[in-house]
């Protein structure tokens, strides 16, 4: 029964959050960092912390450019399609060296600690959280 009580929370939780991403301003990655910080300061889950933290820039990040090439002409849509095109193979090649870099600090033969974990999705966060910004940043011209 918790179980299923706890899952109709997240859910209602995410739908409550879908509303509110449309206000897409740094106010709102403002508040996703703060409330980032509050639960890195609990010290209990860090990882979960940062890995929450990461899928909450990444989700920013989708809305963010949604908005953002509805908004454009067709031929600056063009150019923002190929910009983040772009982007995305950076980002996918910086996820691969943190990946990289938190199995070589934890060791070859054995798991990615929490810590090295927590380190690899706070870098991969702040990479995510600098485009949003960019994103943000264009919409609200």
């Amino acid at each position: 029964m918790k179980l299923n009580f706890r899952i109709w929370i997240l859910v209602y939780g995410i739908w409550l959050a879908s509303f509110s991403s449309f206000a897409q301003n740094k106010h709102t990655v403002d508040l996703l960092q703060s409330s980032y910080q509050s639960c890195l300061d609990t010290g209990a889950n860090m990882s979960d912390c940062a890995l929450t933290f990461y899928i909450q820039m990444d989700s920013l990040l989708n809305v963010t450019y949604t908005r953002l090439r509805a908004k454009l002409n067709p031929a600056k849509k063009a150019t923002l399609k190929k910009e983040q095109k772009a982007w995305l193979q950076k980002r996918d090649q910086y996820l691969r060296k943190t990946n990289r870099e938190a199995m070589k600090n934890g060791g070859l033969n054995m798991p990615i600690s929490q810590d090295e974990r927590m380190m690899m999705y706070d870098k991969n966060a702040i990479f995510v959280k600098a485009r949003v910004l960019k994103l943000v940043s264009a919409l609200n011209l």
